[in-house]
């Protein structure tokens, strides 16, 4: 097993609070690859995940925050509080799309059959979604990689898997297999179809969302929740 994420430094305590939101360390990088560079967007801030790995008990994988036709839509001042609070695990709830005050579309659609099911603040605080690469582009298109800060987001999923948690592969398995080295050895739904980015029946199977839903109602204690 890789270093623990407990003795790794949150590379996201060093995201600028002025645009352009990227990392030093991740700019050092990318900036060897101009043409690749010019495909990122670092005027919005970077999503590496929502919620907690560590403490929740369903952890989603994608790809990379992904602009949308109309272009990136603005946060508003709570969007971005929470936001900025999610990098270091403090947002209200965990998962803060989720939050009444916020509910992001994108989230509330492709969990809207897990809301029908489920309280949503149940959902908001254990579920967590972790992404390939953190910057937003139009398309993920074998963008620059890896990056520094990637590596922190792939520890999180390792001990995700290690500890039990429930793995849901939205999108990239390929890339989330070789990048986590324990991940295709632990029991993992892996969504039918990619380009939804739906958790529901549909495109997880009946018998996979099921799981989903009874691992999200489980109490705590039953999951390898830390106490």
């Amino acid at each position: 097993m890789s270093e623990p994420v407990a003795s790794l430094k949150n590379p996201w305590l060093s995201l600028p609070t002025e645009s352009p939101f990227i990392l030093p360390q991740d700019a050092a990088v990318l900036d060897r690859f101009p043409t690749e560079k010019a495909k990122l967007r670092f005027d919005a801030l970077p999503i590496p995940y929502f919620g907690d790995p560590r403490r929740a008990d369903v952890v989603l994988l994608t790809l990379n925050p992904a602009i949308a036709a109309e272009g990136i839509v603005a946060e508003t001042p709570k969007e971005t509080a929470e936001h900025r609070a999610s990098l270091t695990f403090e947002s209200e709830p965990l998962f803060y799309p989720l939050n009444a005050e916020i509910s992001q579309p994108y989230w509330t659609q492709r969990l809207g059959r897990l809301l029908e099911k489920l309280d949503p603040q149940v959902v908001a605080e254990h579920l967590a979604c972790v992404e390939f690469f953190p910057y937003w582009s139009r398309t993920f298109d074998q963008l620059p990689l890896p990056v520094p800060s990637q590596f922190f987001g792939f520890r999180l999923v390792e001990e995700a898997a290690t500890s039990g948690k429930l793995i849901v592969v939205l999108r990239g398995l390929k890339l989330w297999g070789l990048a986590v080295s324990n991940l295709l050895t632990a029991p993992i739904i892996v969504a039918k179809n990619p380009r939804t980015g739906a958790v529901s029946p549909g495109n997880l199977g009946s018998d996979a969302f099921d799981r989903v839903v009874r691992r999200l109602q489980a109490p705590r204690g039953q999951t390898g929740r830390p106490a």
